[in-house]
């Protein structure tokens, strides 16, 4: 920052490059006070930019993923009993893959058909173990397919403190439905309500022929957050896929929270000139 007769090739030498970014003029000493907010703003832009340095963070902080999921699946009459035990048998690896743990990703799961049948809520199950054990032991209920009041149902029956969600501590929320064909009630408005709280929905389609309810119900972009396997026999193929895009989407969504970090040194000069 230079005021008044300051040398403006030497202040270039000294600044980073670009030096139109890094090099600001001022004709005295009571125009410093308009380029405040501009330096302010310029610092948090470059701190935006910068990788935070997190050496005083234990690496096991640093790599744990975060997330509430819960997994909501279709066990309408059209299922059967056998293809709902290929819908568990899908679910297996993909919550095996999961860090479980009250600190780390958090599990819930429900099974719908014209009604609701809560199996466990967030808060229920710590050890992944034990959820791999209650997912199994699921029973299977036949019913119509009422998918939008369901979707409301997640979200304020489990995603809420109560039930577990740590939604106001900035953990991904997460839902992943698994079902086999179109809602009897509307879905439209549930969706977006869960979308509009900051939830990512995954949807699994098996065998629907038409997609565009999928595509009401579930996140953006849809090549990441739909799935439509062609019969249940291949359902269990897209555990790997789910759990790898479920990965990824749980570490960006802290990537975007994280802190950024600087040191901050201000150098002034009190020659003479500046009184």
């Amino acid at each position: 920052m230079g005021v008044g007769d300051a040398v403006s090739a030497e202040l270039k030498e000294i600044s980073s490059s670009p030096v139109e970014k890094f090099v600001a003029f001022v004709p005295n000493f009571s125009g410093l006070g308009s380029f405040a907010l501009k330096l302010r703003q310029e610092l948090c832009d470059t701190l935006a930019k910068a990788a935070p340095p997190v050496g005083h963070v234990s690496p096991a902080c640093r790599e744990a993923v975060l997330a509430d999921i819960v997994f909501l699946v279709d066990s309408s009459t059209s299922i059967g009993p056998q293809n709902f035990q290929k819908v568990k048998n899908f679910l297996h690896p993909v919550i095996l893959g999961l860090d479980i743990s009250s600190d780390q990703i958090r599990v819930g799961l429900a099974q719908y058909n014209d009604n609701i049948y809560p199996a466990f809520r967030l808060n229920h199950h710590p050890l992944k173990s034990v959820v791999l054990e209650h997912t199994q032991n699921v029973p299977y209920h036949t019913g119509g397919t009422n998918t939008g009041s369901t979707l409301e149902f997640v979200r304020t029956n489990y995603l809420t403190e109560a039930a577990g969600s740590q939604a106001k501590d900035g953990v991904p929320q997460v839902v992943i439905l698994v079902t086999d064909g179109e809602s009897n009630d509307e879905v439209q408005e549930a969706a977006d309500r869960l979308k509009e709280d900051g939830v990512v929905v995954y949807v699994v389609g098996v065998n629907v022929q038409n997609v565009q309810e999928l595509k009401t119900i579930a996140s953006e972009p849809l090549e990441k957050f739909l799935f439509n396997a062609e019969n249940f026999n291949i359902l269990q193929d897209f555990s790997g896929s789910i759990l790898q895009t479920l990965r990824l989407a749980m570490e960006g969504k802290i990537k975007d929270s994280a802190q950024h970090y600087a040191d901050v040194v201000f150098l002034t000069d009190t020659s003479q000139n500046t009184s």
